[in-house]
């Protein structure tokens, strides 16, 4: 019964033996799975933080975009603005212009008009002086007669 007891003893501190030989095993493979899943855990977190980095950025371009896209709306409501400003200038110009050759028109009539006046009065001037003339010829020539 001893050397029963003793073999059946000595199997079970072999088999014990594997065990703890297989439970080194194990632990260790637990700590290197552990090692690597630290390692995830952290390729992880820094996979996170870079998607945030890119969302961040992402939303500072979109406001950018839209910022620029305003700025655009402006300059075209700007370039309307402009685009009426000088049509109304122009439309403004043309009237000028206009009336500026009507008031040349009628310059140069009114100054027809003072040519002829001129030349009436220096007609009449002249026919007047005739007159004088003739009368202090005349008025002479009848009183010697």
């Amino acid at each position: 019964a001893y050397d029963r007891l003793h073999t059946e003893v000595g199997q079970l501190t072999t088999a014990l033996d594997g065990e703890g030989r297989i439970n080194e095993v194990l632990a260790r493979d637990l700590v290197e799975l552990d090692a690597q899943l630290r390692e995830r855990h952290a390729d992880i977190a820094a996979v996170e933080k870079e998607t945030e980095h890119l969302r961040a950025k992402h939303a500072k371009a979109s406001r950018l975009i839209d910022a620029q896209a305003a700025k655009q709306a402006d300059v075209v409501k700007a370039e309307v603005a402009l685009r009426e400003q000088r049509e109304r200038l122009s439309a403004e110009a043309s009237a000028i212009l206009s009336d500026t050759r009507g008031l040349r028109r009628e310059q140069e009539k009114r100054r027809q008009e003072r040519e002829l006046l001129r030349r009436a009065i220096t007609s009449e001037v002249d026919a007047s002086a005739t007159v004088d003339r003739l009368v202090a010829e005349h008025g002479s020539a009848a009183s010697t007669l």
